[in-house]
């Protein structure tokens, strides 16, 4: 092996001369002794010793450097390693992608005909089409990532009558589907192939990584499609199969949305005001925690926040101070400040009094900046990031909300008086059906024996037609779960995504039983086992956010007024404002009109305050509902 001196060596030796000499002098290996190289190179009279191997870039480039850096206008710049072969084979996966997508866009046009209507089939190729497109655009992109020519080739037309005489039009389109997804899949390898043909590591690891494995997921998929139309041939299960085809696209579409509306994303323009008003300076460090179900119980602050700002400047140590430190919370939604102790890194007792008056929910991003003294200056952002605003109404608050509104935000909650702990209230979300799993309400759970222990337990529908789930009770958290089985139960019913289910336990025994009720008969459930000296009081706390007052759905369906339009309001002197109701949400919530800011002034609430209401049912021609002003609390 022969080593060739650097010329940076002369550089050294030399001073002021040639940078570039023409020392070339050639080492025998012999000269290495272990895991060093120690070699001579001299010009004129220097005997400087070189220890290892100095790499040459510009020797190594200078020879290349019209073939690296062409000077051609037309020429790619970036273009390196990537064959003519290569360059032509993603043209032509560019034109194979773009003319499955537009078969598939016929096929959509013909399945969303006025004389087909099979929507779900429509839908399923209006997204195939789409996404085949998407990857066209893709492969263009890594065209010109790579200096190639993307280049366009023509389109055929595709036929637009899909009604096969013995097949039907959704098997016939269905087969066709798994037809062109193996042919696109063929393509995908003669491009992989031409790739590892002209040692193309790049391009190969392209295909492979964001297209093989996906297509085969895809072929699969299909593939049970075509096997289920087989056997159910042409008659009524194919609209059976079609509403599949809507549920599962209604979900799909569903866990995108809820996923682009919670998760996190932190752009700079969205947080302007936020980053002038707390900056990440030594003067004002901050922290920011998301809002997690069951939050308005205790808020815990990072540890690492903790131990830098916060720790040793408590009485936390003292044994005898007896008291919790007290943590001041202010915000620009009003002038008040709300104290709340500290236990430990906890934030506790009167915690829940500012998530109240805030209208803070399950997805909201708070964000404390540390004034010092224990003081925080906290700013509040909605799930996709942007600073909730807040109305000028009442020291800057506008708006109301119930502790059974904030129930009703979660997964599940209870729905029967204290009389009855029998029935609760769940909601079909993206979530518990992706994972498969439904949350027990605590009360619930605890007041029919259904903590620790772990059991199959079994749904039954409105016909009581069995499903059989397992309960699960995660001992850490105290929580209780319908698992495996709950997915099934919600699509063989017909229940999508938002729907609200009322269940009754039936049985509690060794294998409980959970039975679905109908929305009218468990309104009529509750109104039977409710107290009529109770169900009419109503009591309410004015938060700060810009939004409404609602009367909650239990309330509403305690008092039979869910079909009412109009309500009269009577402030503690008696004058009467008539406001419309109109329903708000899927739990059965009602929404006053805008006369409830003038009868919360005339009655003298203020933002964070409580007071009561008693619903009046006036007899006549036509009976007329009240809400009469009773007490702050």
């Amino acid at each position: 092996m022969l080593l060739k001196a650097s010329p940076a060596l002369s550089i050294l030796t030399s001073g002021v001369g040639d940078l570039f000499p023409p020392s070339n002098v050639l080492f025998p290996s012999t000269a290495c002794r272990g895991s060093r190289l120690s070699v001579r190179a001299a010009k004129g009279t220097s005997t400087k010793s070189l220890t290892g191997v100095v790499f040459e870039p510009f020797e190594e480039v200078k020879k290349d450097m019209d073939l690296l850096v062409p000077t051609t206008p037309l020429t790619s710049l970036a273009r390196h390693k990537f064959s003519d072969e290569s360059e032509s084979a993603v043209n032509e996966q560019i034109n194979v992608e773009y003319n499955v997508s537009y078969i598939y866009h016929a096929l959509y046009a013909y399945f969303d005909r006025d004389n087909v209507g099979l929507k779900g089939f429509a839908n399923f190729f209006k997204d195939s089409s789409t996404e085949e497109r998407g990857h066209a655009e893709k492969f263009m992109e890594y065209q010109n990532k790579r200096g190639g020519r993307v280049k366009l080739q023509s389109i055929l037309m595709p036929f637009s009558e899909f009604d096969h005489e013995e097949k039907g039009d959704a098997l016939y389109a269905m087969e066709l589907a798994l037809s062109l997804e193996k042919l696109t899949n063929e393509k995908l390898l003669k491009l992989q192939s031409v790739g590892v043909k002209n040692n193309d590591v790049q391009l190969v690891d392209f295909v492979e990584s964001e297209f093989l494995g996906e297509q085969v997921e895809a072929i699969k998929k299909i593939s049970e499609y075509v096997a289920q139309l087989r056997r159910i041939g042409k008659g009524h299960g194919v609209w059976h199969f079609d509403q599949m085809l809507l549920d599962e696209q209604e979900l799909l579409h569903a866990e995108l949305k809820y996923k682009q509306e919670t998760t996190p994303k932190l752009k700079k323009k969205k947080y302007s005001s936020m980053a002038n008003a707390s900056a990440s300076s030594p003067m004002n460090p901050h922290f920011f925690q998301p809002l997690l179900p069951g939050f308005q119980s205790y808020l815990n602050i990072p540890m690492a926040f903790y131990s830098k700002h916060i720790k040793g400047t408590t009485d936390e140590g003292n044994a005898n101070a007896g008291d919790k430190a007290v943590v001041k919370l202010r915000s620009d939604a009003s002038d008040l400040t709300w104290e709340v102790k500290m236990d430990g890194r906890r934030l506790t007792q009167g915690w829940q009094e500012f998530t109240t008056s805030h209208d803070l929910r399950v997805g909201d991003i708070v964000i404390f900046r540390h004034d010092g003294d224990l003081s925080f200056h906290v700013t509040t952002f909605g799930p996709s990031c942007c600073e909730i605003q807040y109305d000028d109404v009442f020291h800057k608050s506008s708006g109301t909300i119930s502790n059974s509104d904030l129930e009703m935000n979660q997964e599940t909650r209870e729905a029967v008086s204290p009389s009855d702990k029998s029935c609760f209230v769940a909601r079909v979300t993206p979530t518990n059906l992706r994972k498969d799993s439904l949350f027990l309400p605590r009360g619930f759970s605890r007041s029919n024996g259904l903590t620790n222990r772990e059991c199959e337990i079994i749904l039954l529908n409105e016909y009581e037609k069995p499903w059989t789930a397992s309960l699960i009770y995660y001992k850490t958290t105290g929580d209780v779960y319908i698992r495996t089985g709950w997915r099934r139960f919600c699509r063989e019913n017909r229940k999508r995504v938002n729907s609200l289910l009322t269940f009754k336990l039936v049985q509690a025994g060794t294998k409980p039983v959970l039975q679905l009720c109908s929305s009218m008969h468990n309104r009529d459930c509750l109104r039977a086992s409710s107290s009529r000296s109770q169900e009419r009081f109503l009591t309410l706390t004015l938060t700060l956010r810009k939004s409404k007052l609602c009367l909650p759905g239990k309330f509403v369906w305690l008092n039979g007024i869910e079909n009412a339009r109009k309500i009269t309001l009577v402030d503690r002197y008696g004058v009467k404002r008539t406001t419309s109701l109109r329903p708000d949400n899927n739990y059965g919530a009602m929404r006053m009109g805008k006369e409830w800011r003038e009868f919360c002034e005339a009655n003298g609430v203020k933002a964070g305050e409580s007071f009561t209401l008693e619903l009046i049912k006036e007899e006549g021609e036509t009976a007329t509902h009240l809400l009469k002003f009773c007490t702050k609390v």
